[in-house]
């Protein structure tokens, strides 16, 4: 650019002035103007037309200019076509100075000796050379733009939502059909927007949802059991929350539904759900809701003895979650009123701000769980809650027995506008939780009667135990339990009773054994009737 510059500089003080100087040059020189061709051809367009000659040079020196400062705004902003017009000036100028040094050389052998010569031919060698690495120097800059704009639009093409069938996808998983996203929210919630609550329910524990999803208001990402005639129950109830409920804006907006039905018990004319068309006829508001008198042991899936695959539908909701963070947790559990912006803001300044979480990709942040009787209402922060366990006498913890460790959360005092951190623990059990769910491994779909109430049987906080994971207390955030789990119940009344009787035959068999040897008092039938009442 500062030969440009000085030649426009030569042209403004003298106009066109300098050009007889240079062909007085050329003509004292006799050997310039006779030794090629070339040279007494341009220097005779000089003199006829010195005007255009000197527009077009200053064309020129103006281009080369203007093209410096666009090449020294694109490497600013990483953008290659602002560099392309340099690169191009600048492999014409080789050409020219290529051509230029010939000619020089061919001239200056008439009227220089060899020594001088020699001298000068390394001098113009050297400027070529010059000349050829500053365009390679450009071809490597083209070449990094071209680069880093393959990685702006990868980069691009990894923040863009994920690309989602528009109507989710069926996917056979074992022995049960999952529908992925059979009902999509129309708000898609990813990274660290906000906080995916994962969980699962029959048609029956829907009555749960209202509240859940009113207090709650952030993505909900939900896995319904729907084999046989239990799914037109489940439509049923989804139209009646809609409309009946008055709750289509927070279902609409936040809740994704996805279906699990055994493979051997579709669904009979299993059809698209659609929130936005009318509902349909036999939707009768001033009647009961389809969950409100029915039982889970008169469903599809209990009276013809299905299992209900738990950990299965728990996956799927968290295979469904596209948030950073998710709180996995069961329907029965009622979550923090706005508790999503909350941690979100949490995390950040946890993270960023004061980073004092040691592990923060190898750690679960656990929130306390109290009973709830129907009686009670809900309580909305920790304030509140002592007076509702107070006021109902509410007093037994959920897990372990732990009251010592209850009643030492509670006694806490803090801000109840701000999350905190209450303790922290390599192990223990927490009955709901947030974890980052690309990290968290999936839950153990054969184990089907796992327990999230019971430290021994909670294998989901064992493996993240063994696996090193932090166990991050959370104080002024805790969870509900408003029911038992409807699902378990009847699975574990079942079980008990099979326990129970396996338990008698045992005791049976050893009474016979033990009345028939000699010398026995035949007064042992008191371990028959101990055993009838357990």
């Amino acid at each position: 650019m500062a030969k440009s510059i000085v030649v426009m500089y030569i042209i403004l003080t003298h106009g066109i002035d300098f050009l007889p100087m240079m062909i007085d040059k050329f003509d004292t020189e006799s050997a310039y103007r006779e030794s090629y061709f070339m040279v007494k051809d341009t220097i005779d367009w000089m003199e006829q037309d010195p005007k255009v000659a000197t527009v077009l040079l200053q064309v020129y020196s103006i281009s080369h200019i203007v093209s410096c400062l666009a090449a020294a705004y694109g490497a600013y902003k990483l953008k290659k076509l602002f560099v392309l017009p340099l690169a191009c000036f600048e492999f014409t100028y080789l050409l020219q100075i290529v051509a230029m040094v010939i000619l020089f050389l061919r001239i200056s052998r008439h009227f220089l000796n060899l020594s001088s010569l020699i001298l000068v031919t390394l001098i113009a060698t050297a400027y070529a050379t010059k000349l050829i690495l500053l365009i390679f120097g450009l071809s490597c800059v083209l070449l990094f733009f071209h680069i880093m704009g393959d990685i702006q639009t990868l980069q691009a093409e990894w923040q863009q939502p994920k690309q989602r069938p528009q109507r989710g996808y069926v996917r056979q998983h074992g022995d049960y059909m999952v529908w992925h996203e059979y009902l999509r929210a129309e708000q898609i919630y990813e990274s660290n927007q906000s906080l995916t609550l994962t969980t699962h329910a029959t048609y029956m524990d829907l009555g749960l949802l209202p509240t859940m999803l009113s207090r709650w208001q952030a993505p909900i990402s939900l896995t319904i059991y729907a084999s046989g005639s239990d799914f037109y129950k489940a439509i049923e109830s989804f139209w009646y929350i809609h409309d009946c409920l008055q709750m289509r804006r927070l279902l609409r907006h936040f809740v994704s539904i996805h279906l699990v039905w055994h493979r051997q018990h579709y669904p009979p004319g299993l059809h698209l759900f659609d929130l936005s068309r009318a509902p349909p006829a036999s939707l009768k508001c001033h009647q009961p809701a389809p969950y409100a008198k029915a039982r889970q042991d008169v469903t599809y899936w209990h009276l013809h003895k299905l299992k209900y695959p738990v950990n299965l539908l728990r996956n799927v909701a968290r295979l469904n979650a596209y948030t950073y963070y998710i709180m996995a947790l069961d329907m029965q559990l009622l979550p923090p009123s706005n508790f999503a912006k909350k941690f979100i803001h949490f995390a950040w300044v946890r993270y960023w701000n004061h980073p004092d979480i040691a592990k923060p990709f190898a750690s679960i942040y656990c929130l306390p769980t109290f009973p709830h009787t129907p009686q009670a209402p809900l309580a909305y922060n920790k304030q509140q809650l002592v007076k509702v366990l107070r006021d109902y006498n509410i007093t037994k913890p959920i897990y372990n027995n732990n009251y010592l460790w209850q009643r030492n959360w509670l006694s806490s005092v803090k801000d109840q506008e701000h999350l905190y951190i209450y303790d922290r623990a390599t192990h223990g059990i927490c009955v709901g939780y947030i974890s980052i769910n690309e990290l968290e491994p999936l839950y153990d779909e054969q184990y089907e009667m796992e327990s999230i109430y019971q430290a021994n049987n909670n294998l989901q906080c064992l493996l993240l135990s063994h696996l090193g994971y932090s166990f991050i207390i959370m104080d002024n955030v805790f969870l509900i339990r408003r029911t038992e789990d409807s699902w378990q119940s009847i699975r574990y009344n079942k079980t008990l009773r099979f326990a129970r009787l396996h338990r008698l035959n045992k005791l049976k068999k050893l009474y016979n054994n033990l009345v028939s040897l000699p010398g026995v008092n035949n007064n042992l039938e008191w371990l028959i009737n101990m055993a009838k009442k357990d």
